[in-house]
């Protein structure tokens, strides 16, 4: 959602760039870090003040939401079938292939490879983390696989979807029920 820098009165900012949903981006990354870590979007959230901001994002978004939470400070991330990595790097060949179908994605990569960061390396390693709800599709390899690789980091729920093989997962929280539990859990 465009705003102008000085209305401040929203309670929630979505960050959306047609096709690319990627935090650190050419648009997202100035926003949160700005000239000595203090960015735009960082200001922003300190001044609206309320209830701790919380970052929720689904598949590329959920990254997102990931990335931004962290340089943020946000109280929760709730992320829907999130890719934990973008780069590739430490992971099997057959999940990187699958991350390599992505043309755009591959090319902002190749500009700047620290936009893929780790997030499961990202997140051991902060001294101060947000609780994050990590929701995949038990039975869709490459989103499990990608979840997985925060089991241990600390404040993280991995909440699978059992019996389900799908990428996008909401519509199937919704029907089950477990959507708005999730959602009242990390507004809350």
């Amino acid at each position: 959602q465009r705003m102008d820098r000085d209305d401040i009165a929203v309670r929630l900012v979505a960050l959306r760039r047609a096709g690319t949903a990627i935090a650190g981006g050419a648009e997202i990354g100035p926003a949160l870090h700005g000239a000595g870590g203090e960015g735009g979007l960082r200001r922003i959230a300190g001044r609206l003040g309320g209830p701790r901001p919380a970052a929720i994002g689904l598949s590329s978004g959920g990254y997102t939401a990931l990335k931004a939470g962290l340089a943020l400070g946000v109280g929760h991330v709730l992320a829907f079938s999130a890719p934990t990595t973008l780069s590739g790097e430490g992971v099997p060949p057959w999940v990187r292939a699958a991350m390599n179908r992505f043309p755009r994605l591959t090319a902002l990569l190749a500009r700047d490879p620290g936009l893929g960061e780790d997030m499961a390396s990202a997140y051991r390693a902060a001294p101060v983390r947000p609780r994050v709800t990590l929701a995949y599709a038990e039975g869709y390899a490459r989103d499990r696989y990608l979840a997985l690789r925060m089991k241990d980091v600390p404040d993280v729920r991995l909440v699978p979807v059992k019996g389900f093989d799908k990428h996008v997962i909401v519509p199937e929280l919704r029907s089950r029920g477990l959507l708005k539990p999730l959602l009242d859990a990390c507004l809350a």
